[in-house]
C-alpha cells in the first residue's frame, strides 16, 4: 500500500525528520516501523515471539528515539529493512564497498533534517519483486556492539546493510565450505553467532509483500541473488 501511494517507490531507509514526543535531537532518523505505521496500525508486529536476544535497557543513554514515547513502550524490533549489502561480485572487487545493485534503499544519509535523505528504489528497478528480500529477521547479538539490537521507534538496527549478512539465521559458524561462508570483505564475521531463528532458518518478507521461510542455503545461493535488484543470467560460484 505504501508503494502504491508513493509513485511505486519503496521507503527510504532512516529518513531524517523532526523527532516527536521528546525524541532525539541529535539523531532524528525515522526507522521503517515509524514510516509505515499509518499502514500497519500495529507496532507489535515487529517483535518475533521467539526473539529472546538480550538488549541494552531502553534507559541506556546511548539509544536514540525518533518517537520518544517508544522508550517507555519497550518493544523489541526483530526485523530489519534491506539496504545495500556486501557480496562477493561487487564488494570484494571494490574494496569492501556495498553493492549498489542490492537493497530497497541506500543506507547512508543525514541524521538531522535538511540534508540528503536516502531515496527508496522504484518498483520498476526490481526484476523479481516476489523473489527480492525486503525485510529479514535480525536479532543476532553483535561482537560487543550494543547497537546490534534495537527497539521500535528508534533507528538502531532497523536497517540491514554491509556485512550485516553475517547475522542471517542458519549460517554455520566458521563453515569450511565456500558456499557457506561470507564474502572475503566480511570474513572477519565468519566466527560470529547468527540470529537463532527457527529450524536453521528465518522468516523473510519479500518486496511484493509476501512472506517466506528461508534457510541460509537459500539466502547465500548465487552470491545473495535474493537481494539483487537486477538479476544476472550467469550463476555465480564463490
Amino acid at each position: 500500500m505504501y508503494v502504491q501511494d508513493h509513485d511505486e517507490t519503496y521507503p527510504g531507509a532512516l529518513q531524517p525528520n523532526p523527532s516527536i514526543n521528546g525524541g532525539s535531537t541529535s539523531d532524528m532518523r525515522t526507522p521503517l516501523d515509524m514510516q509505515i505505521l499509518p499502514y500497519t496500525k500495529n507496532d507489535r508486529i515487529w517483535t518475533c515471539p521467539s526473539d529472546a536476544a538480550v538488549r541494552v535497557p531502553t534507559s541506556d543513554t546511548r539509544l536514540q528515539w525518533w518517537d520518544g514515547n517508544y522508550q517507555a513502550k519497550d518493544i523489541p524490533r526483530s526485523y530489519g529493512y534491506m539496504a545495500e549489502i556486501s557480496d562477493v561480485e561487487w564488494s570484494d572487487v571494490n574494496g569492501g564497498q556495498r553493492d549498489p545493485n542490492t537493497g530497497l534503499s541506500p543506507y547512508t544519509g543525514e541524521r538531522l533534517p535538511g540534508g540528503n535523505a536516502p531515496v527508496g528504489r522504484s518498483l520498476a528497478a526490481l526484476d523479481k519483486p516476489s523473489e527480492t528480500v525486503a525485510l529479514a529477521e535480525l536479532w543476532a547479538v553483535g561482537n560487543g556492539d550494543w547497537a546490534a539490537l534495537g527497539y521500535v521507534g528508534g533507528p538502531h538496527a532497523s536497517t540491514i546493510a554491509g556485512c550485516d549478512i553475517w547475522k542471517f539465521a542458519g549460517r554455520k559458524i566458521n563453515a569450511p565450505s565456500a558456499v557457506d561462508t561470507l564474502p572475503a570483505s566480511c570474513s572477519g564475521a565468519n566466527g560470529l553467532t547468527p540470529t537463532k531463528g527457527h529450524f536453521e532458518g528465518a522468516n523473510y518478507m519479500m518486496a511484493d509483500g509476501s512472506a517466506k521461510f528461508r534457510k541460509w542455503g537459500d539466502i547465500r545461493r548465487n552470491d545473495f541473488d535474493l537481494f539483487k535488484l537486477k538479476r544476472s543470467a550467469t550463476v555465480f560460484t564463490p
